[in-house]
């Protein structure tokens, strides 16, 4: 009787625990497909007050996908946790791309404003090679910090295409963290 209810226990407590573990906070970002700008889909992430979705959400992006940031993503009161999904294929590739409503080109992909940053397994492209028109728009960042207090945490990913520095600290962060990075084509 006890082996039977230790094996019964189990497969009840099992299905729990990896459940758990999934990430009730995860939010999958398909790749651009024509209006799904990354920023807006961040940014957007909220309810009818203007409140945060989710303070703890986890924007995982698909790999082998490329995504446009047309304007920066602010995170001004909440963190930002943006990662590729594990698996094979080559991480995202996030370009910067002129904004087609204003006509401007965003100073950055990231403007840290109140909040952290977590970046894992993520290309940041200051420019889309692929339009030579855009190598005039070549930003001079790609993170920028304005808030002082927070953390920037990148893991695994490559920082490229910029005419200045790949993060530009205006405020004072509490840690600023690079693990296993690649940092190319700057200035």
């Amino acid at each position: 009787m006890k082996i039977w209810l230790r094996w019964f226990l189990a497969v009840l407590v099992v299905p729990v625990v990896v459940l758990a573990q999934s990430g009730p906070h995860d939010m999958v970002i398909p790749p651009f497909s024509g209006s799904n700008y990354l920023n807006d889909v961040i940014v957007g992430d909220t309810l009818a007050n203007g409140d945060r979705a989710d303070l703890e959400r986890v924007y995982w992006l698909e790999r082998d996908g490329t995504y446009l940031v047309n304007n920066a993503i602010r995170n001004n009161g909440y963190d930002v946790r943006v990662r590729a999904i594990d698996g094979a294929g080559s991480r995202p590739v996030v370009y910067m791309t002129t904004n087609t409503g204003s006509g401007s080109y965003p100073g950055e992909i990231f403007r840290v404003v109140a909040g952290n940053l977590w970046i894992k397994d993520l290309i940041l492209v200051g420019y889309v090679e692929a339009i030579p028109g855009e190598i005039g728009n070549i930003p001079s960042g790609l993170i920028r910090v304005d808030g002082v207090g927070f953390d920037i945490e990148i893991y695994g990913s490559l920082l490229s295409q910029n005419r200045g520095q790949h993060i530009r600290t205006e405020g004072g962060c509490r840690v600023i963290r690079l693990v296993d990075n690649v940092i190319a084509n700057m200035g």
